[in-house]
């Protein structure tokens, strides 16, 4: 949660940064809150180790680059954000399939082929990925 809310000052810094942009002082005030807020948590509540600090850095700044990028992308050829999506979508998927095992190899320090599959993970992956779940309501 907290990697979420600090995704808020980076898109603003980055923007600021690659792309000039320039925000209003209540912008920029409810920012500082924000980033007030991120600080006190992390500080009192979070205990925090070296390869998840790590994670949680990474995961923010791809995040907000890809945010700030897609929005250009959306702007620059003037389309939706599905027909985008349609379009990105098999990169990010093989990109995945092919980064996501060694990834999660580095951090839990087994293959996800070694996982024992109990019934539980088994059905509440499913349940999770089921395809009437995915359709808006």
């Amino acid at each position: 949660q907290i990697s979420k809310l600090s995704m808020i000052p980076v898109v603003c810094l980055m923007e600021w940064v690659l792309n000039s942009k320039h925000y209003t002082t209540k912008v920029i005030s409810a920012v500082v809150v924000v980033a007030a807020g991120v600080g006190i948590c992390t500080v009192t509540d979070v205990e925090v180790n070296a390869k998840g600090f790590i994670c949680a850095c990474v995961a923010v700044f791809c995040t907000s680059l890809q945010q700030i990028t897609i929005g250009s992308f959306q702007k620059k050829y003037n389309i939706g954000s599905f027909e985008l999506l349609s379009k990105t979508a098999p990169i990010q998927a093989v990109s995945l399939i092919i980064l996501g095992p060694f990834v999660d190899y580095y951090l839990n320090g087994r293959w996800l082929l070694n996982y024992s599959f109990s019934t539980g993970a088994t059905s509440s992956s499913y349940c999770f990925h089921a395809p009437w779940l995915s359709s808006a309501t």
